[in-house]
């Protein structure tokens, strides 16, 4: 499925707040794989920071900060890095159903957010066709 970085960012501790969940097995060895994709995709991000610095800036005497020289380079970083973190990526989330939380109690905005990047789906039933209209095989 395709997402950005920043949507990725944003359900880490929705994914957070259900592992920490008693939940059915199949459901949390979704949401852990879920989690494992996810931090893979942000350490791939987090080189991306690193090696754009290197490239870019310097770290100070004291190894505490990166430095730009001349200091408009700090900007340049700034809008290269937002367009990494806003390039969409495919990646393979498993998905769940509501219905297979079960009766837990979670907050509305773990599910919103878990919806908003595809990891949580609704079921939709498919109504039964009427006999009369069915064809027949």
């Amino acid at each position: 499925m395709k997402v950005t970085a920043l949507a990725l960012n944003e359900a880490i501790p929705a994914l957070n707040a259900l592992a920490n969940t008693k939940l059915p097995a199949k459901v949390a060895y979704r949401i852990g794989k879920a989690m494992n994709a996810i931090s893979s995709h942000q350490k791939a991000v987090e080189d991306f920071r690193i090696n754009l610095l290197n490239k870019m800036a310097t770290l100070s005497a004291d190894r505490t900060k990166y430095e730009f020289d001349p200091l408009e380079k700090e900007a340049e970083f700034n809008q290269i890095f937002n367009e990494e973190k806003q390039r969409e990526v495919d990646i393979d989330l498993p998905c769940f159903a509501l219905e297979q939380l079960g009766d837990i109690k979670i907050e509305p905005v773990v599910l919103s957010i878990l919806a908003k990047i595809g990891i949580l789906v609704e079921l939709t039933a498919v109504p039964d066709i009427p006999e009369k209209n069915a064809e027949k095989v």
